[in-house]
């Protein structure tokens, strides 16, 4: 205890402090094989350790990352049981620059990939845990410069985050577990979209995952599921790794209601905005099902606040009619069928998305349901 307060109070010795700022900064640009700088190192008590003012550049001596200040506590305790236990970790004003210059180009934060990818970089069985996670007054850019940008509208080739703000806890990261916790996560993007707030707590092993309490709040819009359970098998390989296959989800919509106002930067500029203000919001419920290729809706129900427009679906195969009528009003037309197809390609950054519906009168029995009121009832 006496040299750790020794080592404290000789740290704020400024030719002591430079020192130690040098020695630190070339150590980790022998690491990262990049220019860096730390404005100044400070030791808190308590086993914190304090960076300020660091900034990275990337291999074109560009700013990758400029930030105000990292710091995080450490529990040595921990590293005599081969864990890594962090009590605090910190990230203060930083701002982060992503970009590639054309499709043949490397992004610049493709060594930093390489550099943690290497066999020896990372451990093979990691034991983890970051009590809490502080992220305040981030700011982050991604920009593929020879796509043109789309000024007022989401362009995923121009993106520009800002009043990033995060509160997290990773409870535990092994080679066979994961409990993550995100109580709250919010930002601001140019184009005018606005995350209020994302927070979930998911925990999996081997064979399954649950992800709990999942909310999602736009301005004017809210999403929140029931737990969404995943299952899935991982196979072992020869070289030491595995694959996961079979995968499979299930779920439901608690609440949901959307604002078409919220989607304004996903809309085509030919869609006036004031026409997207407009539009009464929806409210939705819905059970689905799935694997990565697919996605089965048993139940589904969309309407206005004034329950005056209803589409809705409920499967025969899993559930019987219903007597709550407050939740799914009478049927008058029905679907046959409801059903989406997802198809992703990560590699070529391909997405496609198949909506397949069936429309048939039934009478009954607690099928799929479109409904008007009388006086907007298709003829």
């Amino acid at each position: 205890m006496g040299f750790y307060l020794l080592s404290v109070a000789l740290l704020h010795v400024p030719a002591v402090q430079r020192g130690v700022t040098f020695l630190i900064s070339e150590a980790l640009k022998d690491i990262l094989h990049t220019e860096l700088s730390i404005g100044r190192v400070d030791l808190g008590y308590f086993n914190r350790i304090i960076l300020d003012d660091v900034r990275i550049k990337d291999q074109k001596k560009k700013d990758l990352l400029k930030a105000a200040r990292l710091s995080a506590k450490i529990e040595l305790t921990s590293l005599l049981h081969g864990k890594i236990s962090i009590s605090n970790v910190q990230l203060y004003g930083f701002d982060i620059h992503l970009y590639q210059r054309t499709q043949k180009e490397k992004p610049n934060f493709q060594f930093l990939i390489d550099t943690f990818a290497k066999k020896d970089s990372l451990p093979s069985n990691p034991n983890l845990r970051i009590n809490s996670v502080l992220v305040r007054r981030g700011k982050l850019s991604w920009h593929h410069y020879d796509k043109s940008p789309t000024p007022g509208r989401f362009n995923p080739n121009h993106i520009v985050l800002d009043k990033i703000s995060a509160t997290l806890s990773l409870k535990s990261y092994t080679a066979d577990s994961l409990n993550l916790n995100v109580k709250k996560f919010s930002f601001e993007e140019h184009s005018g979209l606005q995350l209020k707030q994302l927070s979930f707590k998911i925990t999996a092993n081997r064979e399954k995952a649950q992800l709990d309490h999942f909310t999602i709040e736009l301005p004017h819009s809210r999403l929140a599921l029931h737990p969404v359970t995943m299952s899935y098998r991982h196979i072992k390989e020869g070289n030491g790794k595995g694959r996961y296959q079979d995968f499979t989800f299930q779920g439901s919509i608690e609440q949901g209601t959307f604002s078409f106002a919220d989607f304004i930067p996903f809309y085509p500029k030919s869609v006036q905005n004031h026409v997207l203000e407009e539009l009464p919001p929806l409210a939705a419920e819905a059970r689905f099902s799935g694997n990565l290729k697919q996605i089965l809706i048993d139940q589904f129900a969309l309407y206005t606040p004034d329950r005056s427009m209803v589409l809705g679906y409920q499967s025969p195969r899993k559930s019987g009619p219903t007597n709550d009528k407050s939740r799914h009003p009478e049927p008058a037309n029905h679907l046959g069928r409801l059903q989406a197809t997802v198809r992703m390609d990560f590699k070529r950054q391909d997405f496609h998305f198949t909506l397949f519906t069936g429309y048939r009168y039934i009478g009954s029995h607690g099928r799929p349901v479109l409904s008007f009121p009388a006086s907007q009832k298709p003829s």
